[in-house]
C-alpha cells in the first residue's frame, strides 16, 4: 500500500473531518449508517473516538460516502502493523 504523504490530520481532526464531512453532505448520522451497513450509534461512535478498528469495507464505504481519502482512512484507524493485514484484506476483496 502506498502510503500518502498528505496524511496530516491528527487524531482529533479525522474524527472532526468525518462528522464536517457528513454534516456538509447533509447527511444524518442514521442515513450514514445504513450506507455503510451500521448503525447510528457506530457512526457516533467513529466520530467522538469511541470506536473498534473498522473493517477495510467500512473504512472504503466511509471513504466513499463521504469523499475522504481512503488512505488518510486506512492510517487513521490502523497502526503500522496493521496496514499489511488491511492491505491483504484489500486485496482479497478486489479479487
Amino acid at each position: 500500500m502506498k502510503v500518502s504523504t498528505q496524511f496530516e490530520h491528527t487524531v482529533t481532526e479525522v474524527n472532526h473531518v468525518i462528522k464536517e464531512k457528513r454534516k456538509k453532505k447533509r447527511i444524518k448520522q442514521e442515513e450514514l449508517a445504513e450506507k455503510i451497513g451500521k448503525t447510528a450509534g457506530y457512526v457516533s461512535k467513529l466520530e467522538n473516538r469511541n470506536f473498534t478498528n473498522p473493517t477495510v469495507r467500512i473504512i472504503l464505504k466511509l471513504s466513499c460516502e463521504l469523499d475522504i481519502d481512503k488512505v488518510e482512512l486506512f492510517l487513521f484507524f490502523s497502526s503500522i502493523e496493521e496496514l499489511k493485514m488491511k492491505e491483504d484484506e484489500l486485496n482479497n476483496l478486489e479479487e
